[in-house]
C-alpha cells in the first residue's frame, strides 16, 4: 500500500511551492485551534475568579490525588524532561509572561473585554486558515488527478493494437473515469487530513496531559481498541472495495458494448434482453457498493461511541473531584472541552481508513494500466525512414494471435515502387492481417519486412506511419464537423486543399447539400451520414495526407454501384506514381492491378495479373467464377 501512495503523491512534485502553502494553512489552522481553546483558560478564571489576579493563559495542572507543584503545566513538565528544550522554554516564559501582563491589566471588566476581543482575533484568523486550506488541497488534488487521466490516456492511446483488441473498452473507461474519481480525496485530502487531524490530536492531547495526566491516560485507554477495529475493518474494505471496482468495470464495459451493436440490438429485438443482462451487472453493483458503505459507515459511529465513553468516564471521575475540592471546576470544564475537542479529530482520521482502502485499490488499477509498456519507445525510437526506394519486401514472415494457432505462414511477398498489388482470398486467409503488419500494428512473429534492405522495426514507428494513408472497410469518424474529419492527418491543410481532396474523392457536392456544409458535425461515429458518405469522407482523409504508401482495405465495399465508380475512379488517380496494397472482396475492382496475390489459410497460393490467373485456373478463377455467376 505505502508503494501505492508514494506513486501518487509523486504527482504532487511539480506543485511544491502550494503544496508548502497548504501545509502552512494546515499548521497554522492547527495551532490556532489550540490557542483558541487555551484562551478559555483566562475567560472562565475572570468569571469564576472575579476580582483576583487571573492566571493568564497559564494552564492549571494539579493532577487528580498529588500536591500542586508536581504538574504545573505542560511545557514546564516537558522542559524538566528534556533539558535540552530550556532555551526554548525561556522563549515562551517571556512570551507568555507579556500576554499575562496584557491580561491582568485593569479591573475583571476590562481584563473581561481583552479576553474576548483576543478570542475574535483567534477565531477570525483560525477561519480564514480555514478557508485556504481546503482551498489549496482541493486545487492539489484535482491537479493531480488531471495529470493522472493525462497520463492514463497517453498509456492507452501507446498501447499496441493487439492489447487493445484484448480488452473490455468499458472497462478501460472504468479506469480512466471511475478509478481516478476513486481516488479523489486518497492523494492530497487524505495526507492533508491526517496532518492537519493528527497535529489537532497532538495539540488538545498535551492540553489533557498539562491539565491533568492521569485523567488523561486513564480516559484514552479507547485508542488501542479504536486502533484494532479500524484494521479489522480496513481488511474488509480493502476486498470489497475490489470487488466494487470491478462491477462497475462490468457494467460499463457492457453498457458501451450495447451501444455501439445498436444497430444489431434492435434489428433482433433484444432490447428486452440487453436490459435484462444490464439490470444483472446494476445488481450486482448495487450489492457491492451498499455492502461497502454500510462497513464504512461503522468507523465513525465506533470510534464516537468509544470516545463518548471517554467523556462520559471524564465527567463521573472528574465530577467526584470537584464535589470532593479536589479539582477546580474551570480545570474540569477545560479538560471536558479538550476531550470533546479531541472526539472530531479521532473521528476524521478513523473515517480515513475506506478512503484509503478506497484510493489504495483504484490505485492499483490505475497503476497496473499505466506500467503497461505500449509503444512509447516504437513510437520515439528508430531511425527516419527515407523515401522507397526499390520496394518493400516480406520474407518468410508469420504471424500468428495465440501460439500455435497461425494466421499466416511464409509469406514472401514484394511491394514495387508505385506498384499496384491486390490482396484476395476467402474470409479468414489473412488479407487484413498482412495489411495491419504492413502499417506495423503488430509485428510479425517470424520473419522479417523490409524496405530497400532495412527492417521496418529499426525505424521510429510515427515516422514510419506518416508515410501511410489507410481506408478500411470500418469507417471511422470523429464527432467533430466534416473539416475536422478530413484534415485529421493534416490539421494544418487550408480550406483550398480540404476541398481540394473532398473532389477528388467525390464528396464536395454531398457535402455542400448539408446543413453547414464543411462545418456540419457528422454526430458520433459519423452516423448521420450513409455508407457511402462515410467512406468518401475516409478517402478524401486520405487524399488530402498525400502518403507515399496507400493501404485501401475493402474501401468501397460500402459503396452503392454509382458510388463506388466515381470514387474508384478517384482512388485510380490517387493510386498514380504510389505504392498501393488493395484488399478487395468485390474482384470487379481490382482487375487492373499490376500484381494480384491470392491468399488461402494464410498462404500465398497464387500471384499475376488477371488474366493470367484465370487462364491458370486455380483459386483465384474459382472466385471470379462463383462471384459473377452468383451475380456479385
Amino acid at each position: 500500500m505505502i508503494r501505492i501512495y508514494l506513486r501518487l503523491l509523486g504527482y504532487l512534485r511539480p506543485y511544491w511551492r502550494r503544496a508548502l502553502l497548504a501545509f502552512a494553512a494546515i499548521l497554522s489552522y492547527a495551532v490556532l485551534s489550540g490557542a483558541s481553546l487555551t484562551l478559555l483558560v483566562p475567560f472562565l478564571d475572570n468569571l469564576f475568579q472575579a476580582g483576583r489576579p487571573a492566571p493568564g493563559i497559564e494552564l492549571p495542572a494539579a493532577p487528580i490525588g498529588e500536591p500542586p507543584g508536581i504538574a504545573e503545566g505542560m511545557g514546564e513538565a516537558l522542559a524538566r524532561q528534556l533539558p535540552a528544550l530550556d532555551g526554548a522554554r525561556g522563549w515562551v516564559e517571556e512570551r507568555l509572561a507579556a500576554g499575562r501582563a496584557w491580561l491582568d491589566r485593569g479591573d475583571p471588566f476590562a481584563r473581561l473585554r481583552r479576553v474576548v476581543a483576543l478570542i475574535v482575533l483567534v477565531f477570525l484568523l483560525k477561519n480564514l486558515f480555514g478557508y485556504l486550506d481546503p482551498y489549496l488541497v482541493n486545487w492539489l488534488e484535482q491537479r493531480c488527478l488531471f495529470d493522472l487521466r493525462q497520463d492514463l490516456c497517453r498509456a492507452l492511446q501507446q498501447q499496441p493494437l493487439g492489447w487493445l483488441g484484448r480488452q473490455k473498452t468499458g472497462e478501460l473507461i472504468s479506469r480512466v473515469v471511475n478509478d481516478v474519481n476513486m481516488l479523489r480525496g486518497a492523494i492530497i485530502g487524505a495526507t492533508a487530513t491526517l496532518l492537519r487531524e493528527g497535529l489537532l490530536l497532538v495539540i488538545f492531547l498535551g492540553f489533557l496531559l498539562g491539565l491533568n495526566w492521569r485523567l488523561a491516560l486513564a480516559a484514552l485507554l479507547v485508542v488501542p481498541l479504536n486502533a484494532w477495529l479500524m484494521r479489522r475493518l480496513g481488511k474488509l474494505l480493502q476486498r470489497d472495495s475490489t470487488r466494487i471496482q470491478v462491477r462497475m468495470g462490468d457494467m460499463a464495459g457492457h453498457l458501451q458494448e450495447t451501444l455501439a451493436g445498436a444497430r444489431v440490438v434492435k434489428a433482433f429485438g433484444r432490447e428486452e434482453a440487453e436490459i435484462a443482462r444490464f439490470r444483472r451487472f446494476n445488481w450486482d453493483y448495487f450489492r457491492s457498493y451498499v455492502r461497502l458503505r454500510a462497513l464504512g459507515a461503522l468507523n465513525a459511529p465506533l470510534s464516537e461511541m468509544l470516545s463518548t465513553l471517554a467523556v462520559v468516564f471524564i465527567v463521573a471521575y472528574g465530577g467526584h473531584h470537584v464535589l470532593a475540592g479536589r479539582m477546580g471546576a474551570s480545570q474540569l470544564i477545560l479538560f471536558l472541552v479538550a476531550a470533546i475537542s479531541l472526539v472530531g479529530p479521532l473521528r476524521k482520521v478513523s473515517e480515513l481508513n475506506q478512503m484509503l482502502q478506497d484510493g489504495y485499490t483504484a490505485g492499483r488499477r490505475v497503476f497496473g494500466l499505466l506500467d503497461e509498456e505500449g509503444e512509447t519507445a516504437l513510437l520515439a525510437g528508430g531511425s527516419e525512414p527515407g523515401p522507397l526506394g526499390e520496394a518493400i519486401r516480406f520474407a518468410g514472415v508469420g504471424f500468428a494471435y495465440e501460439p500455435g494457432r497461425p494466421v499466416l505462414t511464409g509469406i514472401d511477398l514484394e511491394l514495387r515502387r508505385g506498384e499496384v498489388v491486390a490482396l484476395v482470398g476467402p474470409s479468414g486467409s489473412g488479407k487484413s492481417t498482412l495489411a495491419d503488419l504492413l502499417a506495423r500494428f503488430r509485428e510479425p512473429s517470424e520473419g522479417a519486412i523490409t524496405m530497400d534492405g532495412r527492417a521496418l522495426s529499426d525505424f521510429s514507428l510515427r515516422a514510419w506511419r506518416a508515410k501511410l494513408g489507410i481506408v478500411t472497410q470500418d469507417v471511422l469518424l470523429f464527432n467533430d464537423s466534416i473539416r475536422a474529419n478530413i484534415a485529421y492527418g493534416r490539421p494544418e491543410a487550408s480550406q483550398v486543399e480540404i476541398e481540394a481532396a473532398a473532389r477528388a474523392a467525390r464528396a464536395h457536392e454531398f457535402i455542400l447539400a448539408t446543413a453547414r456544409g464543411y462545418d456540419t458535425a457528422i454526430g458520433e461515429r459519423g452516423l448521420s451520414l450513409s455508407g457511402g458518405e462515410r467512406q468518401r469522407l475516409a478517402i478524401a482523409r486520405a487524399i488530402l495526407r498525400d502518403p507515399e504508401i496507400l493501404i485501401f482495405d475493402e474501401a468501397t465495399s460500402a459503396l452503392d454501384s454509382e458510388s463506388e465508380r466515381l470514387v474508384q475512379e478517384a482512388i485510380e488517380r490517387l493510386m498514380r506514381g504510389r505504392t498501393t496494397l488493395v484488399i478487395a472482396h468485390r474482384l470487379s475492382t481490382v482487375q487492373g492491378a499490376q500484381r494480384i496475390v491470392t491468399l488461402a489459410e494464410g498462404r500465398i497460393v497464387e500471384q499475376g495479373r488477371h488474366e493470367e490467373l484465370l487462364a491458370a485456373g486455380g483459386l483465384y478463377k474459382q472466385l471470379y467464377e462463383l462471384q459473377f455467376a452468383s451475380g456479385s
